[in-house]
């Protein structure tokens, strides 16, 4: 009798576990729910801010609109009035021996021994075209002088970027 009293016991306190590791799963299920919902919501705020960042006229700008107090900001002001295309970027050259100035692609590969042939070869001919995409560290260090950087209007597909200007 004592055998079946213990035994009865034993299996009372393996149901109490059994539930209680599954109401803990279901507890876990639901976070986990909760999570994937919170990290949606980022996601899609994260694309309506960069839909507004696209879509904002130009005009919505004016005297009246508020100095950006972050760098974050001022980069994304910055990238809003003047965008183009994301994948690559002009950058200002300048020759002083015959004092000409020019833009051309921001290139990965340029001046790499074995590598660029400039000026032989013209950036748009080159076969090692590497060009370097606008990243808001691009917009940092042209908004602080590190160089000049400059606006592909037309996107890759020969469209017009809308809202935007120079």
């Amino acid at each position: 009798m004592k055998t079946e009293t213990s035994a009865a016991g034993t299996k009372k306190a393996l149901r109490d576990e059994l539930a209680r590791r599954k109401d803990a799963v279901r507890a876990l299920d639901q976070q986990r729910a909760a999570e994937v919902r919170e990290l949606q919501r980022i996601e899609a705020e994260l694309e309506a801010l960069d839909e507004t960042r696209l879509n904002t006229p130009l005009q919505s700008f004016g005297p009246n609109t508020p100095t950006p107090a972050t760098a974050a900001a001022k980069v994304t002001l910055f990238r809003t009035l003047f965008r183009g295309r994301d994948d690559v970027y002009p950058k200002l050259w300048a020759n002083t021996k015959t004092d000409r100035t020019g833009y051309a692609p921001a290139c990965g590969n340029e001046w790499v021994r074995g590598v660029c042939n400039k000026p032989r070869v013209r950036c748009g001919e080159c076969p090692h075209q590497a060009f370097l995409a606008v990243s808001d560290q691009v917009i940092i260090d042209h908004l602080q002088g590190r160089h000049v950087v400059g606006v592909y209007p037309l996107l890759a597909d020969d469209t017009g970027v809308s809202g935007g200007g120079l």
